[in-house]
């Protein structure tokens, strides 16, 4: 029997908590595989209550997030505007800028970043990336590998210092 949470939501939420690794690991049992909290807590050694409280502020934190993204998505839209609008002008003419895919597998640095979204050199074209598809913030002129599932879920992110030897070359094929 499943939980009512995605595993998505729940590492989400997860990394913004203070909750030890038991009590998390306890919480998602429960929260995502649908175990009772007794069992959950005897399986990962905490207490019940460690379990009911864990469980409590993850909900308070994912009902905190939900409505910070709805007052955003308004605005959500108005950033990938003016994230495409920065590629272009860094760009000049010279690449094409284009929204990533579900399904998609890019490899390039990162060579812009704007509020919630980076932007990613892959051959000649310039790919702008919603941060919040990917599962942490990578770092500007690292070598990114970035690809995203077929259902349009979160990407999956291999960052790479690049070396000096690689600047300027094109994407790996």
């Amino acid at each position: 029997m499943g939980g009512k949470w995605t595993e998505e939501d729940f590492q989400r939420v997860a990394l913004s908590t203070k909750l030890s690794e038991k009590t998390l690991a306890a919480c998602r049992d429960v929260l995502v595989e649908g175990k009772s909290g007794v069992d959950a807590a005897m399986l990962h050694g905490v207490l019940p209550a460690q379990v009911s409280r864990g469980k409590k502020n993850l909900e308070e934190r994912l009902q905190e997030l939900s409505a910070n993204v709805e007052k955003m998505s308004n605005s959500r839209e108005a950033m990938k505007e003016y994230a495409i609008r920065e590629a272009k002008l860094f760009a000049a003419g010279l690449a094409r800028v284009e929204e990533a895919v579900p399904g998609g597998r890019y490899e390039g640095p990162g060579v812009l970043s704007t509020p919630g979204f980076i932007v990613q050199r892959v051959g000649r074209d310039l790919i702008v990336h919603d941060l919040g598809k990917l599962s942490q913030t990578p770092n500007l002129h690292s070598r990114l590998e970035i690809e995203y599932p077929k259902d349009g879920g979160m990407a999956s992110l291999v960052e790479k210092m690049e070396r000096a030897s690689d600047k300027g070359k094109g994407p790996a094929r």
